[in-house]
């Protein structure tokens, strides 16, 4: 009677782990494709933004010389103002934003003076190309006002990246942090330029997520674009 009891124990407590084992993978799944897919797109998103961000400080100045002569004033950023060694900047006259010749030294800013005004708009960035305005003297009397600053989209880094997914496709995948076995795609309605478009199998299953970014170019011309992110 022991013995029988014994052996009806042991089936019963190996349909017990059985229906313990189907119970944890129904609530705990090891691998979830949609899951892992989700995650990746997200990884996309995040290494987007962070591989074409740059800065942007711009603010009011009026400066002012006294000598006729001087062709070239010389006034210090603010210090909430961050720059780096890549930092130049891109000035124009107020209101009528034509655009000056000025380059960053240090801390200070080089400006040429414009024969119309002695207001400008100042913007400071990654982005813009350095200049070479003529030899400069320090302002007599300036003004400083409406210092701002943000992060913005960098459409010199998007051009490096769109070049990079149509020639190091794999290396690119391998920057952005995307999984070997994933595939991505980019693309702009607004701007195609910047399409990075490659097309799913018929069977695969596509996550897509719709981004808008603030892409500064290096003329100080801001503008809006969607970006629609893929990962199948």
């Amino acid at each position: 009677m022991k013995k029988g009891s014994s052996h009806i124990e042991i089936v019963m407590a190996f349909i017990f782990f059985i229906a313990f084992v189907a119970f944890t993978f129904s609530i705990v799944r090891p691998y979830n494709p949609k899951q892992m897919t989700g995650s990746a797109l997200l990884t996309l998103e995040k290494s987007l933004i962070k591989k074409t961000e740059v800065n942007l400080s711009s603010y009011f100045l009026k400066s002012t010389l006294s000598d006729p002569r001087r062709q070239c004033s010389i006034t210090p950023i603010p210090e909430t103002i961050k720059i780096n060694k890549e930092s130049n900047s891109f000035t124009t006259t107020y209101p009528n934003e034509a655009h000056i010749d000025s380059k960053i030294s240090g801390r200070k800013l080089f400006v040429k003076k414009s024969k119309k005004s002695n207001y400008y708009n100042v913007r400071i960035s990654e982005e813009f190309a350095p200049q070479k305005p003529a030899a400069c003297i320090n302002a007599d009397s300036y003004y400083i006002g409406g210092i701002n600053e943000k992060k913005v989209a960098s459409n010199k880094s998007l051009s490096e990246l769109t070049n990079k997914y149509r020639t190091k496709y794999e290396k690119l995948k391998e920057e952005l942090g995307i999984p070997q076995k994933y595939d991505f795609s980019i693309i702009s309605p607004d701007m195609p330029q910047f399409n990075m478009k490659k097309s799913p199998p018929q069977t695969a299953e596509v996550y897509s997520k719709t981004i808008v970014l603030e892409i500064l170019n290096e003329k100080g011309e801001i503008k809006n674009a969607r970006f629609q992110l893929r990962v199948w």
